[in-house]
């Protein structure tokens, strides 16, 4: 691609961070993964005026990675969290043309150069990989609705995850983004998630995100499995605890670049093959019903029995009497 061709595109960033989390180092990690595969690629970083604050000594490294910078005030009365939906939900209104929306828990694995190609204003991935109707949250999705308050049904089957969003620079995708940062104000006093109100403002303006392929926004423990060979960005959601089967989203890996403030040879060894960088003997693929008997309340308590060693013969009754349930039911 030629180096005026890439100036059409930016790839965009939305951090609200602390010294106290690690947003900011997970942020340094995607870029560096973009600029190993694109040096040339021009990043926007989109922050608000309290993380502005913080870009101090080791954590000021980050701005030698990017090309923008972006500092928003942002009322005083908002966290951290609300901050950055603050931010995401509005980000079309503060930088200038076509771009690329990337999460921060995410890490590059491809050259992105033919986003230009999409033939969409406005394109994103289907959360989980799949239509509501088969979502393995559809009814927390659809609660979630009822809890803001919408008058209306879901009328569309298309729930599209807003971790990574194609934008164009045009009116369709300002009045899109005016619509969705509008509903999230409206929610943010009962919920802080994004997707929610980012589904109704595509409701309200017709449809108008544009379903991409999934190697766009490989959620590897939600579906991803069958893009991942072809996957162009890995997105890992490093707020599961289980997403340490991946490497680059362990906590050691965040650590370090905290420490030395950059990314060092042991880590950009990893990023050269992040489709095979999952951890040895704990990366499991389930079928449906096994996530959600995982993800239920009942193996959560199972689970802290079992691990909490006060109660542990608590386990070990458990244990006999599902033994004893197996003979009967097999």
């Amino acid at each position: 691609m030629c180096m005026e061709k890439y100036k059409l595109i930016k790839y965009l960033y939305v951090l609200t961070s602390d010294e106290t989390d690690y947003y900011l180092e997970q942020a340094f990690l995607s870029i560096a993964s973009l600029k190993m595969r694109m040096p040339y690629a021009f990043v926007s970083l989109l922050i608000d005026d309290v993380t502005e604050k913080t870009l101090t000594d080791k954590r000021r490294n980050i701005l030698d990675i990017v090309n923008e910078l972006k500092s928003i005030e942002i009322d005083s009365k908002f966290n951290k969290k609300e901050r950055s939906r603050w931010l995401k939900t509005s980000m079309r209104h503060h930088i200038e043309g076509d771009f690329l929306y990337i999460d921060c828990d995410t890490v590059i694995c491809d050259i992105l150069d033919d986003v230009v190609k999409l033939d969409v204003d406005l394109g994103a991935v289907l959360d989980s990989h799949v239509l509501l109707s088969n979502h393995i949250w559809e009814k927390g999705i659809r609660d979630n609705d009822k809890l803001l308050k919408f008058n209306d049904e879901l009328t569309t089957d298309k729930f599209f995850n807003s971790g990574v969003i194609f934008c164009k620079d045009v009116q369709l995708c300002h009045n899109f983004f005016n619509e969705w940062h509008k509903l999230w104000i409206r929610s943010a006093s009962i919920t802080i998630l994004d997707q929610p109100t980012f589904y109704r403002a595509n409701l309200y303006c017709n449809n108008i995100i544009k379903e991409i392929n999934g190697i766009w926004n490989c959620q590897i423990y939600a579906g991803g499995i069958m893009f991942l060979a072809n996957a162009k960005i890995i997105h890992y959601f490093s707020s599961n605890k289980s997403n340490t089967a991946y490497i680059p989203a362990d906590m050691l890996i965040l650590q370090s670049i905290r420490e030395l403030g950059t990314i060092d040879s042991t880590i950009k060894n990893i990023l050269t093959s992040p489709k095979t960088s999952f951890q040895p003997n704990i990366t499991l693929i389930f079928d449906l019903k096994t996530l959600l008997l995982i993800n239920s309340v009942e193996f959560l308590i199972i689970k802290k029995i079992y691990e909490c060693k006060y109660i542990k013969y608590i386990y070990k009754i458990m244990k006999f009497i599902f033994v004893k349930l197996k003979r009967i039911l097999t």
